[in-house]
C-alpha cells in the first residue's frame, strides 16, 4: 500500500506525490500530480498492476532515441533522389 502527500513547490503551487513500494521492496516517489484525486488514480494503477504481476519500474522503462533512431532510419523508405541525400 502506498501514501499521497502534498507538497508546495518554489512557486508556491500545491502538488502531490505517492510513495510506493516497488515488488523487490524498495522504496520509490512519483511526483507532479496536480489533484489529489489523479494522485489517487496513479496509486491504484501501481497497485494493481503490481497485484497482476505487470508492474514495470518507470526508471527501467526509459528508452533514448538512441536505442530506437536507427531502427526508425531503417524503417523509412526513401524514394527518389532526395530521399537518398536526406539519410545520408
Amino acid at each position: 500500500m502506498g501514501s499521497i502527500h502534498a507538497y508546495t513547490t518554489a512557486s508556491g503551487s500545491r502538488l502531490y506525490r505517492i510513495a510506493y513500494r516497488k515488488p523487490e521492496h524498495s522504496q520509490t516517489n512519483e511526483r507532479g500530480f496536480r489533484t489529489k484525486r489523479a494522485a489517487e488514480l496513479r496509486l491504484a494503477e501501481v497497485e494493481l498492476s503490481k497485484h497482476r504481476g505487470d508492474y514495470v519500474d518507470p526508471s527501467e522503462a526509459r528508452i533514448t532515441v538512441g536505442m530506437i533512431g536507427t531502427s526508425w532510419i531503417d524503417s523509412r523508405s526513401c524514394r527518389g533522389r532526395s530521399g537518398k541525400n536526406a539519410l545520408t
